[in-house]
């Protein structure tokens, strides 16, 4: 598929839906796809642990934590200079 993501991450196959804003501003979605086309509705946590997985397995090293802030280069859209992530650590036993 478009984004190599598996059949078994899609909870939903969605042909036609109309998205509504918080202000209100309605859009119809589907009307351009093809009779054998599709929107791949996911479940958050399947979805989100499908991604993580494959994270791993492309060398990422998990952390069990909360991000607290993302420092994003200035010039990001134009340069692969890296984000720093900030995060808490989880830890056992503590709140």
């Amino acid at each position: 598929g478009e984004f190599d993501i598996p059949e078994s991450t899609v909870d939903r196959k969605v042909r036609r839906m109309k998205l509504i804003s918080p202000s209100n501003n309605e859009v119809d979605i589907g009307d351009t796809l093809q009779p054998n086309e599709y929107i791949g509705m996911c479940r958050r946590e399947i979805m989100d642990k499908y991604l993580r997985d494959r994270a791993i397995s492309y060398g990422a090293e998990p952390i069990n934590g909360l991000v607290t802030a993302i420092d994003v280069p200035e010039d990001h859209k134009t340069t692969e200079k890296q984000y720093t992530l900030h995060y808490q650590e989880f830890q056992a036993g503590s709140s």
